[in-house]
Protein backbone atom coordinates (compact mmCIF):
# COMPACT_ATOMS: atom_id res chain seq x y z
CA UNK A 1 0.00 0.00 0.00
CA UNK A 2 2.69 2.30 1.26
CA UNK A 3 4.78 1.70 -2.24
CA UNK A 4 1.71 2.39 -4.23
CA UNK A 5 1.14 5.80 -2.77
CA UNK A 6 4.64 6.60 -3.16
CA UNK A 7 4.49 5.53 -6.69
CA UNK A 8 1.37 7.61 -7.24
CA UNK A 9 3.14 10.67 -5.39
CA UNK A 10 6.03 10.41 -7.85
CA UNK A 11 3.58 10.38 -10.71
CA UNK A 12 2.17 13.44 -9.37
CA UNK A 13 5.42 15.17 -9.45
CA UNK A 14 6.81 13.72 -12.96
CA UNK A 15 3.57 15.07 -14.21
CA UNK A 16 3.81 18.83 -13.45
CA UNK A 17 7.87 18.72 -14.29
CA UNK A 18 6.59 17.97 -17.63
CA UNK A 19 3.04 19.89 -17.86
CA UNK A 20 5.00 23.34 -17.26
CA UNK A 21 3.20 26.21 -19.47
CA UNK A 22 5.25 27.74 -22.11
CA UNK A 23 5.07 31.20 -24.30
CA UNK A 24 4.72 29.82 -28.38
CA UNK A 25 8.01 29.10 -29.98
CA UNK A 26 7.15 30.82 -32.93
CA UNK A 27 4.19 32.88 -35.06
CA UNK A 28 1.17 32.97 -34.03
CA UNK A 29 -2.44 31.15 -34.20
CA UNK A 30 -2.70 30.69 -37.62
CA UNK A 31 0.71 31.20 -39.12
CA UNK A 32 1.10 27.74 -39.84
CA UNK A 33 0.67 25.81 -42.96
CA UNK A 34 -1.46 22.56 -43.00
CA UNK A 35 -3.65 23.36 -39.90
CA UNK A 36 -5.86 19.43 -40.90
CA UNK A 37 -2.43 17.79 -39.31
CA UNK A 38 -3.52 19.04 -35.70
CA UNK A 39 -6.92 17.81 -36.02
CA UNK A 40 -7.11 14.10 -33.14
CA UNK A 41 -7.53 11.43 -34.45
CA UNK A 42 -8.85 7.85 -32.38
CA UNK A 43 -11.73 8.01 -30.54
CA UNK A 44 -9.77 6.08 -27.80
CA UNK A 45 -7.00 8.79 -27.55
CA UNK A 46 -9.79 11.85 -27.65
CA UNK A 47 -11.34 10.30 -25.38
CA UNK A 48 -9.02 10.37 -22.52
CA UNK A 49 -8.58 14.25 -23.00
CA UNK A 50 -6.18 13.88 -25.70
CA UNK A 51 -3.54 12.69 -23.68
CA UNK A 52 -1.92 9.39 -25.36
CA UNK A 53 2.01 10.07 -25.63
CA UNK A 54 2.70 7.24 -23.21
CA UNK A 55 -0.65 5.13 -23.02
CA UNK A 56 -0.52 4.14 -27.31
CA UNK A 57 -0.17 0.17 -27.56
CA UNK A 58 -2.16 0.07 -30.54
CA UNK A 59 -2.93 1.14 -34.25
CA UNK A 60 -4.24 4.25 -32.85
CA UNK A 61 -0.47 5.38 -31.72
CA UNK A 62 0.22 5.94 -35.36
CA UNK A 63 -1.53 9.43 -34.85
CA UNK A 64 0.15 10.31 -31.73
CA UNK A 65 3.56 8.55 -30.81
CA UNK A 66 4.56 5.81 -33.48
CA UNK A 67 6.66 4.25 -30.95
CA UNK A 68 3.56 3.25 -29.40
CA UNK A 69 3.04 0.92 -32.73
CA UNK A 70 6.23 -1.62 -31.68
CA UNK A 71 3.98 -2.68 -28.16
CA UNK A 72 1.56 -3.95 -30.44
CA UNK A 73 0.59 -7.86 -30.10
CA UNK A 74 -1.64 -8.39 -33.45
CA UNK A 75 -2.42 -7.13 -36.63
CA UNK A 76 -4.89 -4.25 -36.61
CA UNK A 77 -7.12 -1.91 -38.76
CA UNK A 78 -9.02 1.32 -37.58
CA UNK A 79 -11.40 3.28 -38.87
CA UNK A 80 -12.77 6.38 -37.30
CA UNK A 81 -15.68 8.63 -38.47
CA UNK A 82 -15.85 12.18 -36.97
CA UNK A 83 -19.00 14.62 -37.02
CA UNK A 84 -18.05 18.27 -36.95
CA UNK A 85 -19.79 21.13 -36.72
CA UNK A 86 -21.31 22.90 -39.56
CA UNK A 87 -21.70 19.81 -41.58
CA UNK A 88 -17.67 19.04 -41.83
CA UNK A 89 -16.59 15.50 -41.78
CA UNK A 90 -13.97 13.94 -40.87
CA UNK A 91 -12.66 10.03 -42.05
CA UNK A 92 -9.62 8.06 -41.00
CA UNK A 93 -8.17 4.55 -41.89
CA UNK A 94 -5.35 2.56 -40.66
CA UNK A 95 -3.45 -0.58 -40.43
CA UNK A 96 -0.38 -1.63 -38.98
CA UNK A 97 1.28 -5.30 -38.47
CA UNK A 98 3.67 -5.84 -35.83
CA UNK A 99 6.57 -8.82 -37.16
CA UNK A 100 8.76 -11.10 -34.53
CA UNK A 101 7.98 -8.59 -31.78
CA UNK A 102 10.55 -6.78 -32.93
CA UNK A 103 9.41 -3.70 -35.76
CA UNK A 104 5.91 -2.74 -36.76
CA UNK A 105 4.99 -1.51 -39.98
CA UNK A 106 1.92 0.33 -41.16
CA UNK A 107 -0.28 3.12 -43.15
CA UNK A 108 -3.42 4.77 -42.60
CA UNK A 109 -5.35 7.58 -44.96
CA UNK A 110 -7.03 10.59 -43.23
CA UNK A 111 -9.70 12.38 -45.27
CA UNK A 112 -11.70 15.94 -43.91
CA UNK A 113 -14.49 17.69 -46.60
CA UNK A 114 -16.00 20.61 -45.45
CA UNK A 115 -18.88 19.96 -48.05
CA UNK A 116 -20.29 22.73 -50.18
CA UNK A 117 -19.27 26.39 -48.89
CA UNK A 118 -20.73 30.12 -50.48
CA UNK A 119 -18.62 31.66 -52.13
CA UNK A 120 -18.28 35.41 -51.45
CA UNK A 121 -16.31 38.69 -51.65
CA UNK A 122 -16.06 41.60 -49.35
CA UNK A 123 -16.95 44.98 -51.10
CA UNK A 124 -16.45 46.93 -47.88
CA UNK A 125 -15.22 46.76 -45.08
CA UNK A 126 -15.60 49.96 -43.22
CA UNK A 127 -18.22 48.89 -40.55
CA UNK A 128 -16.58 45.39 -39.53
CA UNK A 129 -15.71 47.21 -35.95
CA UNK A 130 -19.20 47.20 -35.75
CA UNK A 131 -19.55 43.59 -36.25
CA UNK A 132 -19.45 41.26 -39.55
CA UNK A 133 -22.84 41.71 -40.53
CA UNK A 134 -21.87 45.24 -41.01
CA UNK A 135 -19.31 44.30 -43.64
CA UNK A 136 -20.31 44.64 -47.15
CA UNK A 137 -20.32 41.24 -49.50
CA UNK A 138 -20.10 41.96 -53.44
CA UNK A 139 -23.31 40.88 -55.13
CA UNK A 140 -21.43 39.40 -58.20
CA UNK A 141 -19.79 36.71 -56.51
CA UNK A 142 -21.74 33.91 -56.40
CA UNK A 143 -21.27 30.10 -56.47
CA UNK A 144 -20.07 27.22 -54.46
CA UNK A 145 -16.76 25.68 -53.80
CA UNK A 146 -15.69 23.00 -51.58
CA UNK A 147 -12.37 22.71 -49.48
CA UNK A 148 -10.66 19.25 -48.82
CA UNK A 149 -7.26 17.91 -47.26
CA UNK A 150 -5.73 14.32 -47.47
CA UNK A 151 -2.95 12.84 -45.12
CA UNK A 152 -1.20 9.65 -46.83
CA UNK A 153 1.24 7.84 -43.29
CA UNK A 154 3.68 5.54 -43.70
CA UNK A 155 4.86 4.03 -40.32
CA UNK A 156 7.62 2.21 -38.62
CA UNK A 157 8.45 1.63 -35.15
CA UNK A 158 11.26 -0.60 -33.61
CA UNK A 159 12.09 -2.59 -29.94
CA UNK A 160 14.84 -0.62 -29.96
CA UNK A 161 15.87 -2.52 -26.73
CA UNK A 162 15.33 -6.02 -28.92
CA UNK A 163 19.25 -4.95 -30.20
CA UNK A 164 21.75 -6.32 -28.86
CA UNK A 165 24.08 -3.43 -28.22
CA UNK A 166 21.44 -1.33 -26.48
CA UNK A 167 21.79 -1.70 -22.85
CA UNK A 168 18.51 0.22 -21.95
CA UNK A 169 15.49 -2.19 -21.64
CA UNK A 170 11.70 -1.33 -22.32
CA UNK A 171 12.58 1.11 -25.05
CA UNK A 172 10.68 1.69 -28.46
CA UNK A 173 10.89 4.15 -30.95
CA UNK A 174 8.59 4.83 -34.03
CA UNK A 175 8.32 7.34 -37.39
CA UNK A 176 5.74 8.41 -39.40
CA UNK A 177 6.37 9.80 -43.47
CA UNK A 178 3.34 11.43 -43.75
CA UNK A 179 1.99 13.67 -47.06
CA UNK A 180 -0.57 16.03 -47.30
CA UNK A 181 -2.88 17.15 -50.01
CA UNK A 182 -4.77 20.23 -49.93
CA UNK A 183 -7.66 21.61 -51.97
CA UNK A 184 -9.68 24.66 -51.39
CA UNK A 185 -11.95 25.18 -54.97
CA UNK A 186 -9.54 25.10 -57.55
CA UNK A 187 -6.15 26.03 -55.70
CA UNK A 188 -4.09 22.91 -54.63
CA UNK A 189 -0.82 22.14 -52.41
CA UNK A 190 1.04 19.12 -51.48
CA UNK A 191 3.31 18.68 -48.76
CA UNK A 192 5.39 16.21 -46.49
CA UNK A 193 6.51 16.04 -42.80
CA UNK A 194 7.79 13.37 -40.28
CA UNK A 195 6.60 12.41 -36.63
CA UNK A 196 9.72 11.23 -34.39
CA UNK A 197 8.76 9.43 -31.19
CA UNK A 198 9.79 7.24 -28.52
CA UNK A 199 8.62 5.55 -25.08
CA UNK A 200 10.14 4.55 -22.14
CA UNK A 201 9.09 2.02 -19.04
CA UNK A 202 11.81 1.80 -16.24
CA UNK A 203 13.24 -1.12 -15.43
CA UNK A 204 12.59 -0.22 -11.52
CA UNK A 205 8.69 0.88 -11.99
CA UNK A 206 6.86 -1.53 -14.71
CA UNK A 207 3.49 0.55 -14.15
CA UNK A 208 4.84 3.80 -15.78
CA UNK A 209 5.89 4.74 -19.34
CA UNK A 210 6.98 8.07 -20.48
CA UNK A 211 6.70 9.10 -23.91
CA UNK A 212 7.87 12.16 -26.34
CA UNK A 213 7.42 13.12 -30.08
CA UNK A 214 8.05 15.91 -32.21
CA UNK A 215 5.51 15.61 -35.01
CA UNK A 216 4.67 17.67 -38.53
CA UNK A 217 8.50 18.15 -38.96
CA UNK A 218 8.72 19.18 -42.47
CA UNK A 219 9.75 22.10 -44.76
CA UNK A 220 7.56 25.38 -45.24
CA UNK A 221 4.88 25.60 -48.04
CA UNK A 222 4.27 29.02 -49.33
CA UNK A 223 6.44 30.78 -47.31
CA UNK A 224 4.51 28.98 -43.79
CA UNK A 225 5.85 25.97 -41.59
CA UNK A 226 4.04 22.99 -41.21
CA UNK A 227 2.22 22.92 -37.72
CA UNK A 228 5.55 21.79 -35.67
CA UNK A 229 4.39 20.31 -32.06
CA UNK A 230 6.07 18.52 -29.31
CA UNK A 231 4.31 16.35 -26.89
CA UNK A 232 5.75 14.84 -23.47
CA UNK A 233 3.74 12.17 -22.32
CA UNK A 234 3.27 9.64 -18.89
CA UNK A 235 1.23 6.65 -18.48
CA UNK A 236 0.63 5.07 -15.04
CA UNK A 237 -1.09 1.78 -15.06
CA UNK A 238 -2.40 0.25 -11.54
CA UNK A 239 -5.40 -2.58 -10.79
CA UNK A 240 -3.31 -4.79 -12.57
CA UNK A 241 -3.40 -2.60 -15.32
CA UNK A 242 -7.31 -2.02 -15.26
CA UNK A 243 -7.02 1.71 -15.13
CA UNK A 244 -4.60 3.94 -16.70
CA UNK A 245 -3.83 7.38 -15.68
CA UNK A 246 -2.45 9.57 -18.30
CA UNK A 247 -1.10 13.04 -18.56
CA UNK A 248 0.49 14.82 -21.55
CA UNK A 249 1.91 18.51 -22.37
CA UNK A 250 1.28 19.41 -25.70
CA UNK A 251 3.20 22.32 -27.31
CA UNK A 252 2.25 23.75 -31.01
CA UNK A 253 4.81 26.00 -32.52
CA UNK A 254 2.11 28.56 -33.45
CA UNK A 255 0.39 29.14 -29.42
CA UNK A 256 0.84 28.82 -25.72
CA UNK A 257 1.41 25.19 -24.70
CA UNK A 258 -1.58 23.12 -23.31
CA UNK A 259 -1.92 20.47 -20.32
CA UNK A 260 -4.41 17.61 -20.81
CA UNK A 261 -4.94 14.49 -18.60
CA UNK A 262 -7.10 11.72 -18.89
CA UNK A 263 -8.20 8.07 -17.39
CA UNK A 264 -9.43 4.70 -19.13
CA UNK A 265 -10.57 1.68 -17.04
CA UNK A 266 -11.68 -1.49 -18.11
CA UNK A 267 -14.16 -3.87 -16.25
CA UNK A 268 -13.21 -7.30 -17.35
CA UNK A 269 -11.87 -6.30 -20.47
CA UNK A 270 -15.24 -6.03 -22.37
CA UNK A 271 -16.56 -2.05 -21.08
CA UNK A 272 -13.86 1.28 -20.83
CA UNK A 273 -14.91 4.27 -19.54
CA UNK A 274 -12.75 7.11 -19.92
CA UNK A 275 -12.62 11.01 -19.41
CA UNK A 276 -10.06 13.43 -19.87
CA UNK A 277 -9.94 17.46 -19.85
CA UNK A 278 -7.42 19.79 -22.07
CA UNK A 279 -6.09 22.83 -19.94
CA UNK A 280 -6.37 25.68 -22.70
CA UNK A 281 -3.44 27.21 -21.94
CA UNK A 282 -4.11 31.09 -21.36
CA UNK A 283 -7.60 31.00 -22.53
CA UNK A 284 -9.72 32.58 -20.81
CA UNK A 285 -12.36 30.32 -20.68
CA UNK A 286 -15.29 33.19 -19.28
CA UNK A 287 -15.10 34.95 -22.32
CA UNK A 288 -15.99 32.06 -24.15
CA UNK A 289 -19.59 31.63 -22.33
CA UNK A 290 -18.53 27.94 -21.94
CA UNK A 291 -18.52 27.93 -18.39
CA UNK A 292 -15.70 26.20 -18.28
CA UNK A 293 -16.56 23.33 -20.28
CA UNK A 294 -14.42 23.57 -23.31
CA UNK A 295 -12.10 20.85 -22.98
CA UNK A 296 -13.83 18.10 -21.41
CA UNK A 297 -13.88 14.12 -23.14
CA UNK A 298 -15.57 11.64 -22.05
CA UNK A 299 -15.65 8.12 -24.25
CA UNK A 300 -16.75 4.35 -23.83
CA UNK A 301 -15.05 1.02 -25.24
CA UNK A 302 -16.53 -2.29 -26.18
CA UNK A 303 -14.36 -5.59 -26.99
CA UNK A 304 -15.92 -8.56 -28.15
CA UNK A 305 -13.80 -11.45 -29.83
CA UNK A 306 -11.75 -9.56 -32.30
CA UNK A 307 -12.85 -6.59 -32.38
CA UNK A 308 -13.49 -3.33 -30.40
CA UNK A 309 -15.56 -0.17 -30.96
CA UNK A 310 -14.84 3.43 -28.93
CA UNK A 311 -16.88 6.31 -28.85
CA UNK A 312 -15.75 9.74 -27.69
CA UNK A 313 -17.53 12.77 -26.88
CA UNK A 314 -15.46 15.91 -26.68
CA UNK A 315 -16.10 19.81 -26.00
CA UNK A 316 -15.22 22.43 -28.12
CA UNK A 317 -16.47 25.51 -26.12
CA UNK A 318 -18.95 27.84 -28.31
CA UNK A 319 -18.30 25.90 -31.59
CA UNK A 320 -20.04 23.34 -29.70
CA UNK A 321 -19.43 19.64 -29.18
CA UNK A 322 -17.92 16.58 -31.36
CA UNK A 323 -18.62 13.20 -31.95
CA UNK A 324 -16.29 10.11 -33.08
CA UNK A 325 -16.51 6.24 -33.15
CA UNK A 326 -13.76 4.31 -33.93
CA UNK A 327 -13.77 0.33 -35.18
CA UNK A 328 -10.56 -1.73 -34.13
CA UNK A 329 -10.30 -5.22 -35.49
CA UNK A 330 -7.66 -7.95 -34.35
CA UNK A 331 -6.34 -10.61 -36.48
Amino acid sequence: MTKNIGQMALFAVLTACITIPSRSLAGGPGSTSGAFLKLPTGARAIGMGESYTAAGDDVQSMAWNPAGLARMTSRQFTFMHAEWFQGIRYESIAYAQPFANFFTVGGGIDFLFSGSLNKAAFSDLSGLLNGPENVGLDPKVGGTFSASNVVLTGAGAVNVSALRWIAVPNVQAGMNLRVLLQKIDTESAANGVVDIGGMWTPEFWQNVTFGAVGQNLGPALNGKVPPFSFRLGVCYRMLDRKLALTSDYYQPVDNYGRISGGAEYWYKNVIGVRGGYRFQGRVDLNKLGTNGLEGVSLGLGFKYQVMQVDYAFETLGFLGATHRVSLTVNF
